[in-house]
């Protein structure tokens, strides 16, 4: 009897054990439907439609706000930027003076920095190689049997 007992909670153990693996496994997959995105679109396109709208219409900033300026601050605001009659005018930029530093000028700079370190270059060069002549001339002259 003792046996038949145990043996019944044994079975009983059993069942509940499957049981709560089941309702676990049920609770998982339900806790993944309920964080997919696609699950609601797919189910309720047409709220998420609307949904995606309102998120848009509240997220996407407005227009610039309109600025209404009366006469009277709008004339101060000239009154304001206007110069005054005894200020010289600065005279315009001729294109003569917009080509000669857009173009001449980097020409020249360019071309000058050139010439300067080629100058430069073939001079350290003509100095550099008449001591290794001489070094070469020497060794072919001890070199040289007598």
């Amino acid at each position: 009897m003792a046996d038949d007992r145990a043996s019944s909670i044994r079975q009983q153990m059993t069942t509940i054990r499957g049981a709560v693996r089941d309702d676990v496994e049920t609770i998982v997959d339900n806790a993944r439907l309920t964080a997919d995105w696609r699950y609601y679109v797919h189910q309720y396109p047409w709220a998420c439609a609307a949904a995606s709208a309102a998120i848009g219409y509240f997220v996407v900033p407005r227009g610039p706000a309109k600025v209404v300026v009366d006469p009277k601050m709008f004339e101060a605001i000239v009154q304001k930027h206007t110069p005054a009659a005894s200020e010289p005018e600065k005279p315009a930029p001729t294109a003569l003076g917009g080509l000669w530093s857009s173009v001449v000028l980097p020409f020249l700079l360019r071309n000058g920095a050139n010439a300067a370190l080629s100058l430069a270059e073939s001079a350290w060069r003509s100095k550099s190689d008449k001591p290794e002549r001489d070094l070469n001339e020497a060794h072919v002259h001890a070199s040289k049997p007598r």
